[in-house]
């Protein structure tokens, strides 16, 4: 609550608003409604930074297409997602800092630097349950938030969206 300026009160999502990506709605003072997706890393995360911060797990796909699977984009691709904020947390023991950022423009920026991001850092795929397989890149907070600075500005050099990678 303290991170969003007018909150009067942060309360867990029903399990209809947890369906739809959401774990927390907070209310500010005016009435309007924030919803907040949770991204939590795991204990022993830090094991795997490389570049001596926190790395946040960006989603390529939810279900990696294969022979069983069709193929699910990634939340963080997801231009379905009525998300408003993300919310990365890590144990205590990896990092003490959590990050609340505005998930449009975490899309975007994930859209426009996908490629670069790709060759840089580390892809790793997870089985969930054996059932499928979901897919994330592991990109470095700072050059997430850079990313998402990026997409806050207007370049005339810079391309239509609809040219860009992912478009």
């Amino acid at each position: 609550m303290s991170m969003i300026d007018g909150a009067i009160a942060v309360r867990p999502s029903t399990r209809e608003e947890e369906r739809l990506g959401v774990d927390y709605v907070a209310t500010l003072r005016g009435g309007a409604m924030v919803l907040i997706d949770e991204k939590r890393r795991d204990e022993g995360a830090s094991k795997y930074w490389r570049h001596e911060q926190p790395e946040v797990a960006l989603e390529i796909w939810s279900v990696v297409p294969d022979g069983d699977h069709k193929g699910t984009a990634g939340w963080t691709l997801s231009e379905s997602k009525t998300t408003d904020m993300v919310l990365f947390t890590f144990a205590p023991c990896d990092s003490d800092i959590c990050y609340l950022l505005p998930f449009q423009h975490l899309r975007m920026a994930f859209r426009r630097k996908f490629t670069e991001w790709r060759g840089m850092f580390r892809v790793a795929d997870q089985s969930t349950e054996g059932r499928y397989c979901s897919r994330c890149l592991f990109v470095p907070i700072d050059l997430v938030i850079e990313g998402i600075v990026e997409v806050s500005k207007r370049d005339d050099d810079e391309p239509p969206a609809q040219q860009r990678m992912f478009a």
